[in-house]
């Protein structure tokens, strides 16, 4: 632009002198604003900031005592359910069958200090874990190399003590035991004292459990009676006379609270709802000038607000924080966090300061280039926005043609040929490092999916193989012997492939985590990294000098290898729990096919692979955990089910055997009705099982009297000892009408023959009575007549049957009675009082199950008469209903059990092996159409299960081929699958359990082709 009458440098010189000022003014308005705008929220956002980390530290630290309190809580349930604690405490509790279950607990939780059980009487036992705290051997006088210590304390009569002189009285006295064992629980020394003064009784814990009616609860902090240390107990009442306790030490949590750092004069502390300290840092100890703090009262702190979450800056230039939450235990805790403000905002005056000058700097320095370069700024400026364009679309072909005189620009022009060299570069990279982080996601994906480990821990070597180029690698599982044990071995080069899915075993030995003095082993990278959590990088093993590499250097010799570059990965899981080791051989460069370092980039991507790996592995041996726990608890409640009754055997663990053999055989079925059968899953087939195993979970409701009856007049016992009585009594009457006969001068010989008539008709009858008495298939109606006929006889009672009986007899007995002694009885009856009437009616417990089992009158009906009257077996109408009872209460059980979805289907495999196809079957009197296929196997199973059993006690076992005729009497009546009762004999099924179950007279010829069709 030409200005007429001006000169042109004048010109010139002031268009340079007014970009110039209008940068200068802008820049300094930017500047200072910016200035303005950082020191007006800097103190809002730094105090926001601290409150953040704050929340946090305070969330760390509920979570850390909630988890400890928890799993003493879950601990002391468990503990309380344990059959053993009703076995009286005796001596030194040596003996004590809890020592195990004690130990096994104290070792897996190192937080705990002691569990212990305490009775009414003040009988006391408790196990201690020393752990190596030299704490607890001083409290405890306990000798160096103490690992657990018994505590006992118990009654017995005055014996010679080690503390004591010989008494002369065996009189009952207190004596507490202290048993100290070292950690392969062998006994290294022990004490005793007579009359202790201890009593668990008037403890706090034992107090508290009692008042808590069996529910776990949490004493506040409180001084340990043999430790004189602090900490919190878990207690819960196991039964009337017991309670158990699971102790906590506080010394971990001020071992814990000492990790958090938040700045260097930031202090820390926990208390309780009474102010008292439970743990302290050191730094905040100092500041309330209190020593060794442990539950002594906090002092005098200005705690602002009382909300769970607060902040408050005192006027001594502190910030408080307080967080308070309240523990499921029931008690109140407090983190106080004392930091000085200067921690915090200290920093924005050095900020303020930099910012100033910087800016000074700036305007100094921009001015004379600004004069200098503006006739070339907007030109060199386009030229570079032309450049940055092209790198965003990332052509890093062209150059910047020109150079600018202004060094600041000309630097510009620089950086930017160095950034488009750099993002190039960084492009390439970021590319590849793209590529193995979608290869890790894609193994992640692959692992959590994959369900056998073999597999799954060959893809977690491979996958950590492809991401590092590595020539070989390792991995290794920690085991229960402290050791790490080679689950995987592969070497590319060599073609060495051992575990996993290559069939071939490791012949690698396990390497040892800790020496045979328990020291740690640290020596060998693997153990060095799995008992530190670090991961180790070694560039060359033959230059190194920390780590013994004696196997390496043997497996290069035997396999002509050169090992050279190591990368060591622990295998940690949430929570810090080391699992095993991931290590890497050999990496090897893509471009020249040497062996190369492995570099820190790669380390990262195989640390996250690790994780994800150890998260997996984790939550495998969880699942897998949790599987096995669940399975077992199923065997155990079957177990139970066959143990409660000696006359069901191993019906519950037959049952299941047998109806998975006719699975089988049924999948495996390639033509027919069953062709197109097969479980939709593993997880169906599971549920099925569980089905089987508990398909008579619900007979632990039923009375072993009912299930137990073997004779027709059994109840708690057999009631036919009665019944003898009362002809032993008729008998005497006979001989007593003799005598009076004669006395009477009757003829002698007409008497006696008189006598020996109706001696012979008592105990013919009374062997009717008694024939009657044991079940049968089936009574002829002629006896049955026989037996009222035998009723109908009397006989006199001349004392008060209303005299020593229960509150429930006296309910149901006919007060008339009392009023006629000496009073004529029928020899068999049935009496009001036999009659026991429902609490609560059946149909009233079923209302909504559509159950359609048909109600008896009463819950029992115990007539004399009508129990010999029973046609079949020895079971009436009310116990039959008792016993299919068990059915009904098994659908209520299962059904109300939270089966995850995937084992649905167990409720209906358990409780349908009772329907029918032809619908006269129960509980629920299912048609064909609503019968599945495993409910059909399942009522084959248990029908021939039960028919060859041995154990019943109103039958004699059937042989195998009375058996098969017996079901295919119900194959014809359609009670049972015809498909599957024939695929059950063609297959061998029978056979094959039979070898298996029934004894070798039993087993008979069975002709197959007479059944089939």
């Amino acid at each position: 632009m030409i200005i007429p009458g001006a000169d042109k440098k004048n010109f010139r010189i002031k268009f340079q002198i007014t970009l110039v000022s209008l940068i200068v003014v802008i820049l300094c308005l930017s500047s200072f604003s910016i200035l303005f705008a950082v020191l007006s929220i800097s103190k809002t956002v730094s105090t926001r900031k601290a409150e953040q980390l704050f929340a946090q530290t305070g969330n760390r630290v509920e979570a850390q005592l909630s988890q400890q309190l928890d799993r003493a809580v879950q601990l002391s349930r468990l503990f309380s359910t344990l059959p053993q604690l009703t076995d009286p405490i005796e001596g030194d509790g040596t003996a004590s069958q809890l020592l195990s279950f004690m130990g096994t607990a104290l070792k897996s939780a190192p937080n705990l200090y002691s569990l212990y059980t305490g009775t009414g009487d003040g009988r006391f036992l408790q196990f201690i874990h020393v752990a190596g705290d030299a704490n607890i051997k001083k409290a405890h006088q306990a000798p160096e190399s103490t690992t657990f210590i018994l505590r006992s304390i118990s009654f017995a009569k005055e014996s010679q003590h080690p503390e004591t002189e010989t008494t002369s009285h065996a009189i009952p006295a207190k004596t507490e035991y202290w048993t100290f064992y070292d950690d392969q629980m062998k006994i290294i020394g022990s004490r005793s004292k007579r009359q202790p003064d201890y009593n668990p009784a008037e403890r706090i814990w034992f107090l508290k459990a009692d008042a808590a009616k069996g529910q776990v609860t949490l004493t506040e902090p409180y001084l340990f009676d043999s430790l004189k240390a602090p900490g919190i107990t878990a207690s819960v009442k196991a039964f009337d006379d017991c309670a158990i306790g699971v102790d906590i030490t506080l010394k971990n949590l001020k071992t814990f609270l000492e990790t958090i750092h938040i700045s260097q004069g930031t202090g820390l502390m926990i208390t309780d709802e009474k102010d008292r300290i439970l743990a302290a840092t050191a730094r905040m100890e100092k500041r309330l000038g209190i020593e060794n703090a442990s539950l002594k009262k906090m002092g005098s702190l200005p705690l602002g607000q009382t909300g769970p979450d607060s902040l408050l800056e005192t006027e001594k230039g502190e910030m408080i924080w307080n967080h308070r939450w309240k523990n499921p235990g029931g008690n109140n805790y407090r983190l106080i966090i004392v930091t000085p403000v200067s921690d915090v905002t200290g920093h924005l005056a050095v900020m303020k300061k930099r910012i100033i000058v910087t800016t000074l700097c700036l305007i100094v320095l921009v001015f004379p280039f600004a004069v200098i370069g503006c006739r070339r700024l907007s030109r060199f400026l386009e030229i570079l926005a032309l450049d940055a364009g092209r790198i965003e679309k990332f052509d890093f072909e062209h150059d910047i043609p020109e150079h600018s005189l202004i060094l600041e620009f000309e630097q510009l022009a620089n950086a930017f040929r160095l950034m488009k060299q750099t993002v190039s570069e960084r492009t390439k990279t970021l590319e590849t490092t793209m590529e193995k982080l979608k290869r890790i996601i894609t193994l992640s994906i692959t692992m959590s999916v994959e369900r056998d480990s073999d597999r799954l821990l060959e893809l977690i070597l491979k996958g950590a193989k492809e991401l590092s180029n590595a020539d070989g690698g390792s991995l290794y599982l920690k085991s229960d012997e402290d050791t790490l044990d080679f689950k995987i071995v592969l070497t590319d080069s060599n073609g060495i492939a051992q575990g996993g899915t290559s069939g071939q075993p490791v012949t690698l030995p396990s390497v040892p985590l800790y020496d045979k003095n328990h020291t740690p082993n640290h020596k060998n990278i693997v153990s060095y990294a799995v008992l530190t959590g670090k991961t180790v990088a070694i560039d060359d093993v033959y230059r190194q000098k920390h780590f013994k590499f004696t196997g390496t250097r043997k497996f290069d010799q035997m396999n002509n290898y050169k090992s050279r570059s190591f990368l060591t990965v622990p295998l940690t899981v949430q929570g810090s729990e080391v699992i095993g080791a991931l290590q890497l051989i050999n990496a090897i460069s893509p471009e020249t096919g040497e062996i190369v370092p492995f570099s820190p980039e790669i380390q990262g991507l195989v640390e996250a692979l690790s994780a994800e790996a150890a998260a997996v592995l984790h939550k495998r041996n969880l699942h897998e955990a949790q599987k096995q726990l669940f399975e077992a608890l199923i065997r155990l409640i079957a177990d139970a089910i066959d143990i409660k009754s000696p006359y069901t055997g191993r019906h519950c663990a037959r049952v299941p055997q047998l109806a998975l053999m006719l699975a089988r055989e049924v999948e495996n079925c390639d033509h027919g009705a069953l062709a197109s059968f097969s479980f939709d899953s593993e997880d169906d087939r599971r549920a099925f099982e569980i089905g089987a195993w508990l398909h008579d979970a619900g007979k632990m409701t039923t009375p072993e009297f009912v299930v137990d009856k073997a004779v027709k007049l059994e109840t708690i016992y057999n009631r036919i000892h009665e019944v003898r009585t009362r002809f032993e009594v008729l008998l005497r009457d006979v001989w007593l009408e003799e005598k009076q006969t004669l006395l009477k001068g009757g003829d002698p010989i007409d008497a006696a023959t008189t006598r020996k008539e109706k001696e012979r008709q008592l105990k013919e009858e009374f062997a009717l009575v008694a024939q009657c008495n044991i079940g049968s298939e089936n009574m002829p109606e002629a006896v049955t007549e026989k037996l009222h006929q035998i009723a109908k006889r009397t006989w006199t009672s001349y004392f008060d049957k209303s005299l020593g009986l229960s509150i429930e007899e006296k309910k149901r007995f006919d007060r008339a009675y009392e009023a006629s002694i000496p009073a004529t009885e029928n020899l068999l009856s049935d009496k009001p009082e036999h009659i026991i009437p429902f609490s609560i009616r059946p149909q009233d417990i079923y209302r909504e199950c559509n159950f359609n089992i048909p109600e008896t009158d009463c819950l029992y009906n115990r007539g004399e008469l009508y129990n010999l009257c029973v046609q079949k077996g020895t079971l009436t109408e009310e116990e039959r209903f008792k016993i299919n009872e068990h059915i009904m209460q098994t659908s209520i059980m299962l059904n109300h059990l939270p089966f995850p979805k995937h084992l649905k289907g167990v409720p209906d495999y358990a409780v349908t092996h009772h329907e029918t196809l032809n619908g006269t079957g129960y509980p629920c009197g299912l048609s064909a159409s609503q019968l599945s296929v495993p409910s059909r196997i399942m009522a084959i199973a248990d029908i021939f299960e039960a028919l060859t059993a041995t154990d019943r006690p109103y039958k004699k076992a059937k042989t195998l081929s009375n058996a098969v005729a017996v079901l295919y009497e119900f194959k014809k009546s359609r009670h049972i699958d015809p498909d599957l009762f024939d695929l059950f004999l063609t297959s061998g099924v029978y056979l094959t359990y039979a070898k298996q179950y029934l004894p070798p007279e039993q087993i008979d010829a069975v002709d197959i082709e007479q059944f089939l069709g």
